[in-house]
């Protein structure tokens, strides 16, 4: 059950991320989400209730998918070369 909750987390953050766009700051979001990720699987370590854990789970699966990499990175495929 916590693995589909997590994976549920992915394909919502992965629709966000697809929602808006190209972004600036990519390095401050990268370093937010990462920041928020480990918080959210400290919290997730430390919880004793299943509903609880679930919400962090799917809220670490949001902060997980941060596709904000630069465009150097991507390489000639992702500029339809």
């Amino acid at each position: 059950m916590m693995l589909s909750v997590s994976g549920a987390g992915a394909v919502s953050g992965s629709l966000i991320v697809a929602w808006l766009g190209n972004i600036g700051n990519k390095g401050r979001v990268a370093l937010i989400m990462l920041t928020c990720l480990g918080a959210l699987i400290a919290a997730f370590a430390l919880s004793t209730s299943v509903a609880l854990s679930c919400v962090l789970l799917f809220l670490a699966g949001i902060a997980l998918i941060r596709r904000v990499h630069p465009d150097s990175v991507a390489g000639p495929a992702h500029h339809g070369e």
